[in-house]
């Protein structure tokens, strides 16, 4: 499937709703059953696998709160996007922000099969080392094209 930039858009924007609500079945009705996602500390096979990593972390680490998207492109079937999302850490409600940068495929169905996530994860395991004005100037710094 050839995707448009419209159509990446507007699926990324269902994505990151129902990320930062936490909505897990809205979040994996856009994966196919077979989805792979893989990033710095993880593979995951399969939709299944998706979702019991997700309820865990939202459950137990982090609370999201908001999900940015700074540039989005698109390549054949692939969609390429910088983001940023801020999160409340469950243990001692402290905000976090992490940045990084992925890339999915899109299947026949229009929903993602594949996923590549690129970003340091040293912001997940040592939070303190983020302030409250890096999170401002998350959502504060303009979209890059």
């Amino acid at each position: 499937m050839t995707i448009q930039l419209e159509q990446a858009c507007e699926l990324l924007e269902r994505r990151n709703r129902a990320f930062a609500a936490a909505d897990l079945a809205a979040f994996l009705a856009l994966w196919s059953d077979d989805c792979v996602v893989e990033g710095p500390e993880h593979l995951l096979k399969g939709k299944a696998a998706l979702g019991a990593t997700l309820e865990q972390v939202w459950s137990k680490v982090i609370r999201p709160i908001q999900m940015t998207v700074h540039g989005v492109a698109v390549s054949g079937d692939a969609i390429f996007y910088e983001w940023a999302f801020v999160a409340e850490l469950r243990s001692n409600g402290q905000r976090i922000v992490q940045s990084g940068m992925t890339a999915h495929g899109v299947d026949a169905h229009g929903r993602f099969s594949w996923c590549r996530e690129y970003f340091d994860p040293i912001h997940l395991r040592r939070p303190s080392a983020l302030g409250l004005a890096s999170v401002a100037a998350a959502l504060e710094s303009p979209p890059r094209t």
